[in-house]
């Protein structure tokens, strides 16, 4: 009987112990001390599990309970750096949560964890200088012009003073020395929520109107050309200015040659519409010289294909280094997510369900997106050790002999034992409309014209 009484006892006291040990831990976790650091109006904050949860995208994110700033439920939180409230973003956190654009894991509360820097986990946090490849979770903007039109276009836009009154991604549309210029409307999402297509023609009246001030200073006349550039640049303001650019380079250096993005490309390589989402688990990380990322992957895979892809026939990415990081945003924002209908955004929309292409609709864009690949920027061909050599096509000699016909039938069906496919005829393709734009650009681009004897 004694002895049970002693079993009993000793059980008791290593469930208290060990009830102890839980509670002691919890108290020493980083979530707690970070909560018990901060400070509100009303003094400090209860330490809890804080979590951010949307039933419509299904996600529960626990992210909110170090970055407790973030939790709209706590306001004027002070204290360390982590505890800050989150920047002004078109989404409301609230709603939509942490992991939906960040990525990691939700559910953890210890770092690591929530980063997603443990092995095993498929889903790493986005690093931080590239968190606008989240946008690609939900977002695929249609229509991005190449980058030089896309440099074209910026340049418009800043040149022409539209800064002075309109503020675009954090800059502008404040009053300046002296008291020129002023606040109109906010810009960074244009291409998303719209914008007035009579403008210019209000923005004259208001000129005329205007005897000082910015509509006097600021503002003048707009020729064609710079209203067409205007007009371009709208159409890429989604409030991730760094996505679009690092989109424009994409498909301005023949991506899509090789590889297909919503359904449109080539099928040399694998398929890029998801490939942001890679797990970095299912990756060779032996032929990585820096930190074993998935964005460091990626980046150290466009240099050199085949010292991390063993038999890779990727040619190496031969681009400038910062040109080599935004390449790298934007593979990692290749994420679509399948999404609920109501959180189905209308770019995404007009692309996979209305047929839109994510390049813009003329011969340069096209050119770009699919040709230079294998052809080069300027259509001068290229060579890679161990690839089949790629014919320069922009050169005069070719030019005056080749009929539009004949350039036109080997786009649309491809030539027998070579590379070349059929973009005509096969799926993912191009177009009519858009071979012959193509035909259209690589004339202009070699300086001539098709001889009225040879059309």
């Amino acid at each position: 009987m004694n002895r049970n009484k002693y079993l009993l006892l000793g059980s008791s006291i290593g469930v208290l112990v060990l009830l102890v040990i839980a509670a002691g831990q919890d108290f020493f976790m980083e979530w707690c001390r970070i909560q018990r650091e901060a400070v509100s109006e009303g003094g400090s904050i209860k330490v809890r599990i804080r979590q951010a949860v949307s039933p419509g995208l299904r996600t529960s994110d626990r992210c909110v309970s170090c970055h407790v700033g973030m939790d709209p439920s706590e306001q004027g939180i002070r204290g360390s750096g982590v505890l800050a409230a989150h920047k002004p973003v078109v989404h409301d956190p609230a709603e939509f949560g942490c992991t939906i654009c960040h990525s990691g894991q939700g559910w953890a509360t210890e770092k690591l964890d929530a980063h997603g820097e443990v092995q095993f986990w498929p889903e790493p946090m986005i690093p931080r200088d590239l968190s606008q490849a989240g946008c690609g979770t939900c977002h695929a903007l249609p229509g991005i012009p190449n980058r030089d039109l896309f440099n074209q276009a910026r340049g418009a836009f800043e040149r022409l003073d539209c800064l002075a009154c309109h503020r675009v991604d954090g800059r502008g549309g404040v009053i300046r020395p002296g008291g020129l210029g002023m606040e109109g409307p906010d810009l960074s999402r244009a291409a998303i929520s719209g914008y007035d297509g009579d403008w210019y023609q209000k923005h004259l009246l208001e000129s005329d109107k205007a005897v000082s001030g910015p509509w006097r200073t600021s503002f003048a006349k707009i020729d064609d050309g710079d209203l067409s550039l205007l007009s371009t640049y709208l159409s890429t303001r989604m409030g991730a200015p760094k996505l679009i650019e690092a989109k424009s380079l994409f498909l301005s250096n023949g991506c899509l040659g090789c590889h297909k993005v919503s359904g449109i490309g080539g099928d040399e390589g694998p398929e890029l519409t998801r490939v942001g989402e890679k797990d970095p688990g299912q990756l060779i990380f032996a032929g990585v010289q820096g930190k074993h990322s998935l964005a460091n992957w990626f980046r150290e895979h466009f240099q050199a294909p085949a010292a991390l892809v063993p038999g890779s026939l990727m040619p190496p990415v031969t681009i400038a280094d910062e040109d080599i990081d935004r390449l790298t945003l934007y593979i990692l924002s290749l994420r679509r997510r399948e999404l609920p209908s109501t959180y189905f955004p209308k770019d995404r929309l007009r692309i996979e369900k209305l047929g839109e292409r994510e390049y813009a609709a003329n011969g340069a864009a096209i050119f770009g997106a699919i040709c230079t690949g294998c052809h080069g920027l300027q259509g001068q061909g290229k060579r890679a050790p161990g690839r089949q050599t790629f014919p320069a096509i922009a050169g005069p000699d070719f030019l005056q002999l080749a009929t539009n016909k004949f350039i036109l039938e080997t786009v649309t069906l491809g030539r027998p034992g070579r590379k070349m496919p059929a973009w005509g005829k096969k799926d993912g393709g191009l177009q009519p409309i858009e071979i012959s734009k193509a035909v259209d650009y690589l004339r202009q681009l070699g300086g001539v014209e098709t001889r009225p004897d040879l059309k």
